[in-house]
């Protein structure tokens, strides 16, 4: 069993790296500097189709009620899958669609206060990749799109305001190989 094992995984690694830039590691510069540190993994399929998941933790501050200093943590995770128009470029490359889900769950240690959040929608965006040729490269992925947002709280607080309809931003720095 363990030679099976060995033998899939050894199959699955060469299988990844028989085309230039089957996948790409990317993380949100703009997360960083408001407390989401969110990394993805996007991995290539075929020339016009990748699937992208990702995770984030987060430690943001929030005003709930008087208390101005009340601090959330938690983590979340996102997949997309992506097709990408460009006639001339393979993916990772060019002009892409994605429909994509989100969720997350936070929690407050001094108030016990916990919320969940889902949304799930689709991105229209553009992937560069540096070099324009080559096995390697820096990527600059950057979208917009619509989602619809659901935001739930497991004591005491009805409403807040996030379900519905709203608009979507991707950006992205990283690296493909």
């Amino acid at each position: 069993m363990k030679r099976i094992v060995l033998l899939f995984a050894g199959v699955f690694m060469l299988s990844m790296y028989t085309n230039a830039q089957t996948m790409a590691v990317k993380i949100n510069p703009f997360g960083l500097l408001l407390g989401n540190l969110n990394a993805g993994f996007e991995y290539v399929l075929n020339e016009k189709a990748s699937v992208e998941a990702g995770l984030s933790y987060f430690n943001v501050g929030a005003t709930v009620g008087t208390d101005d200093d009340t601090r959330f943590t938690g983590v979340g995770a996102y997949a997309m899958y992506r097709y990408y128009f460009a006639k001339a470029l393979d993916a990772p490359r060019g002009l892409y669609v994605a429909p994509r889900a989100n969720f997350g769950s936070t929690k407050n240690s001094d108030t016990d206060l916990g919320v969940t959040t889902f949304s799930i929608g689709a991105l229209f965006g553009h992937q560069w990749v540096w070099p324009k040729t080559g096995d390697a490269g820096f990527t600059l992925d950057l979208g917009i799109g619509v989602a619809y947002f659901n935001a739930n709280a497991d004591s005491g607080v009805e409403d807040f305001g996030l379900d519905g309809i709203g608009p979507a931003f991707r950006l992205a720095i990283g690296y493909a190989f």
